[in-house]
């Protein structure tokens, strides 16, 4: 998927990534709900508000459709499956909800080895 552009943030990324009229109403509601643009949900904006807005849509459209995949939900938002698991599992954490995921947010512990292969 292409990074937006600004004439594209000026038209509407949700048509650009094909995402249902469905998920369109849940990502304009929770939107609305926390005083932020919709494509600023679906962007790389990083602030709190954005943040908590994304989590939330990405959670809300989970519940509706629980049968869509992570990479499905990720090409929608421009992130990968790993992420949409985090921040379905973020977001039960924060606020209490069901979580719809084994996703751990423990942090990860090194093991002393090297990644990747030798240099």
């Amino acid at each position: 998927m292409r990074k937006p552009t600004k004439k594209m943030v000026q038209a509407d990324i949700m048509s650009v990534r094909r995402i249902p009229i469905w998920a369109r109403e849940i990502i304009a509601e929770v939107a609305a709900a926390h005083g932020v643009v919709a494509n600023h949900i679906l962007m790389d904006f990083r602030n709190d508000n954005a943040c908590f807005a994304r989590r939330e849509a990405i959670y809300r459209i989970k519940v509706h459709k629980p049968s869509l995949s992570s990479p499905q939900i990720g090409k929608w938002f421009d992130k990968n499956a790993a992420t949409i698991l985090y921040s379905l599992a973020r977001h039960a954490e924060q606020t209490g909800a069901e979580r719809l995921s084994e996703y751990s947010l423990k942090k990860w512990k090194p093991t002393g080895r090297g990644v990747g292969r030798p240099r």
